[in-house]
């Protein structure tokens, strides 16, 4: 659960308000984008932001369109600035920022001289969450003579990736010399929780409800695959209230930054089966869903 947007007018619906030009550029209201033509690069379009503080934050906005090459720059007080790696193709761009100064402002500039872009749908939320490491876990895939197979979970003491690596080598060693099934697989996972441990205090957000995505599978012409969200934001529906509140919003830019998880241009993660979402028209419709429970 992130926290507040700390850029103020960070989608541009109907004007530039908050926001104006830094150095030799300029900045202009175009289809509900800024629109930055920059003469010098580090100029662009800048705002200040909301009373933040150093920390952990997801970075996000929409290029619309380029020509040349970009990148937000965040300033602050006591350190910094943060500038993000240059882009100069089109695309929604997520990126968590650790900042151990105090942002105060953001900007959208260009790289270089003659570098135009139109910028959108730019926030910058604090990771609220505390999370601290708890430890290194292996878990052993084994398989018997009929390829039926089980796991087995070790809570390994180790303090480092390389004194994990270690202690799980010496374990599947020994395993191997007490059982005769054969070990197909294992994987090492360093375990994160928050030390906070706040729960919503919307009673709305319950995990029965979802939201039910269908995607287009890259590759084929007609293969799906149905993505959940537990408990989604309103944001993400075409309206707050009536029908609509029911439908997916599939232009929602912070739906589309999830989904781009599995798209096949950047994708931070595959499908069960290896394969990636298309990178054009990825999700076909979606809707709210409930799933049956007695807890409620």
């Amino acid at each position: 659960m992130l926290g507040l947007n700390r850029v103020q007018n960070g989608t541009f619906n109907t004007d530039l308000s908050f926001w104006s030009a830094v150095g030799a550029a300029t900045i202009t209201h175009v289809a509900q984008a800024m629109h930055v033509a920059a003469t010098a690069g580090g100029t662009g379009g800048g705002s200040a932001l909301l009373s933040s503080v150093p920390g952990n934050y997801v970075l996000v906005y929409q290029v619309k369109a380029i020509s040349g090459s970009m990148s937000i720059q965040i300033t602050g007080s006591g350190g910094g600035p943060y500038l993000s790696p240059a882009v100069s193709v089109p695309g929604i761009y997520v990126l968590p920022v650790a900042l151990n100064f105090t942002p105060t402002g953001i900007q959208a500039i260009a790289r270089f001289s003659g570098a135009t872009f139109d910028i959108d749908d730019i926030s910058m939320k604090g990771d609220n969450m505390a999370l601290a490491t708890v430890g290194w876990e292996m878990t052993v895939t084994l398989a018997d003579n009929g390829n039926g197979r089980t796991n087995l979970n070790y809570q390994l003491v180790a303090a480092t990736a390389a004194d994990a690596a270690t202690a799980g080598g010496t374990i599947r060693t020994r395993l191997a010399l007490v059982t005769g099934m054969s070990i197909m697989s294992y994987s090492l996972t360093e375990r994160f929780e928050d030390a906070t441990q706040v729960l919503p205090g919307d009673d709305g957000v319950q995990r029965e409800n979802r939201a039910k995505l269908i995607c287009n599978v890259d590759g084929f012409a007609n293969k799906v695959e149905t993505l959940y969200i537990p408990a989604p934001v309103i944001g993400i529906f075409e309206d707050t209230t009536g029908e609509a509140a029911d439908r997916v919003d599939v232009t929602d830019a912070d739906l589309i930054s999830y989904v781009d998880i599995w798209r096949v241009t950047g994708a931070l993660a595959t499908l069960s089966d290896g394969e990636y979402l298309k990178d054009l028209a990825t999700i076909r419709y979606g809707n709210r869903t409930h799933r049956a429970s007695s807890f409620g």
